[in-house]
């Protein structure tokens, strides 16, 4: 619990300075995937599609990506539902 009392002080909101960061490969904190990871989506209501990840939407409680599936459209997906394959 502690942990994630660290995580959503640190990042309140979406900040363009962390995107950039995350963008140019910089690891960030409690953010698993990087720009362009292939990923399958293994929970919610895209349970099943594989994609790529294309940017972030969200950073707490749980990171949300913004991931393009095999047929270009554009889905929103909490870290928690997807794996890196």
């Amino acid at each position: 619990m502690a942990r994630f009392a660290e995580f959503s002080v640190i990042y309140k909101k979406m900040d363009i300075n962390i995107i950039n960061k995350w963008m140019a490969g910089e690891d960030i904190n409690g953010i698993l995937f990087s720009l362009n990871d292939s990923v399958e989506v293994i929970g919610g209501p895209h349970k099943g599609d594989v994609g790529a990840i294309i940017t972030i939407t969200e950073l707490a409680p749980d990171p949300e990506y913004l991931v393009e599936n095999s047929n270009g459209k554009d889905l929103k997906v909490i870290q928690s539902n997807l794996v890196r394959i």
